[in-house]
């Protein structure tokens, strides 16, 4: 009984936290590990004190050597328990440590990825800058470079049909004036207006 109450409170102070007193306790339970030790009464005890054995006295020396075995046996186990809450203390420190280091340094490669994308980004700009000073030397305005790529993706009105002389001239043609072609029937409609 004395030792289940022990066992609770080294349990309640191990979970508060209070590593000491749960030692402490723990040292009290291998103590009180123990099987009760038979009486050998007054007649058994008179001839053993003479050197005669006998059935109490046997069951009582067998008793001490199993609870002297037993605390043997309590002792190292919580020798073991002490040395195993260290040595996880001491991995969980490690560990940290570990997972410390390494969060570093993967905060020091992000930190290299992100120089890297706002490097080609401000490359971008410079190229982007770059080929507006090539465009105003040129003689192509900035916006003109800007509006031809937005009017890539917009649909663009059928062209409006020029007058003769002016498509000729666009085109690079010279006519001379007693050498005119045969023409379609919509180029005279085109001459008579």
């Amino acid at each position: 009984m004395q030792r289940a109450e022990v066992e609770r409170q080294a349990t309640r102070a191990r979970d508060a936290g209070q590593e000491e007193r749960a030692r402490q306790l723990e040292v009290k339970v291998v103590e009180l590990s123990r099987e009760p030790e038979p009486k050998i009464g007054p007649a058994a005890n008179a001839l053993e004190k003479r050197g005669i054995e006998t059935e109490r006295g046997n069951a009582f020396r067998a008793a001490q050597a199993r609870n002297a075995e037993r605390r043997e046996w309590g002792w190292r186990q919580l020798e073991l328990r002490f040395e195993l809450a260290e040595r996880g203390r001491a991995f969980v420190a490690a560990a940290r440590e570990r997972i410390g280091q390494l969060w570093q340094r993967a905060e020091a490669a992000m930190e290299k990825i992100r120089e890297r994308v706002m490097g080609q980004m401000e490359r971008s700009d410079r190229s982007a800058d770059r080929e507006a000073r090539r465009a105003a030397v040129l003689g192509r305005g900035g916006a003109e470079v800007q509006r031809q790529d937005q009017d890539i993706s917009r649909e663009r009105p059928a062209p409006v049909e020029l007058d003769p002389g002016r498509r000729d001239a666009i085109l690079g043609r010279h006519r001379d004036k007693g050498q005119e072609r045969q023409s379609s029937p919509g180029r005279d409609r085109e001459r008579e207006r």
